[in-house]
């Protein structure tokens, strides 16, 4: 059994497993901590800006680690049917006092239209912290990369997650279409970058 001793002072403490643990009362002689796991334990999780978080799948424990970071809104873009989907994750994600949004995109037929309600839904919510999820993180970072190419001026470089630099070498004409759209065929018109 591992002890725990600290100043009352401290109110966090990090450890060699990546989990950082903060303070949260005394019960009688005890000193109680409570252990906050890394998002990095999320499949595929990549921090692509400093307010927006994407992954795959979260797990509903994940989810409590995502508010615990100061995630305001959650954005769902995988189907209802996905692999280890959530049935209520709406319920789960607004009980721990985030936003909930959901633009399912099929995987075999993503949409300008599906990338525009992203484009708009992602501006709507500009200076929240944003955690942005699918199956994989495949669909997210392909529309990630045409948020911040088309609306922030960003580098192609910059933009492309770890898992999307992976897939494009293979990805298929649907895709590919998505990372190809301009700026008018997602309703930006000439004025697409906002700064």
């Amino acid at each position: 059994m591992q002890q725990i001793v600290a100043p009352l002072t401290v109110d966090a403490l990090f450890f060699s497993d990546n989990a950082k643990y903060i303070y949260i009362g005394r019960a009688g002689n005890h000193v109680l901590w409570k252990r906050i796991m890394p998002l990095e334990q999320v499949l595929n999780y990549h921090q692509i800006t400093a307010n927006i978080g994407t992954s795959g799948q979260p797990t509903r424990e994940q989810f409590e680690r995502i508010a615990e970071q100061g995630y305001a809104s959650v954005i769902n873009l995988a189907m209802h049917n996905s692999d280890n989907a959530i049935p209520d994750e709406g319920s789960v994600v607004t009980a721990l006092g985030m936003s909930y949004f959901h633009i399912p995109v099929p995987f075999d037929q993503p949409t300008a239209q599906h990338v525009k309600k992203f484009i708009h839904l992602l501006n709507a919510l500009e200076g929240e912290k944003v955690f942005v999820h699918c199956a994989l993180n495949a669909r997210v970072s392909a529309f990630m990369y045409k948020y911040l190419t088309l609306c922030k001026g960003q580098t192609a470089e910059s933009s492309t997650s770890p898992l999307l630099r992976k897939w494009l070498p293979t990805m298929d004409a649907a895709w590919t279409s998505i990372i190809n759209l301009s700026a008018d065929e997602v309703g930006l018109g000439k004025l697409g970058r906002q700064g």
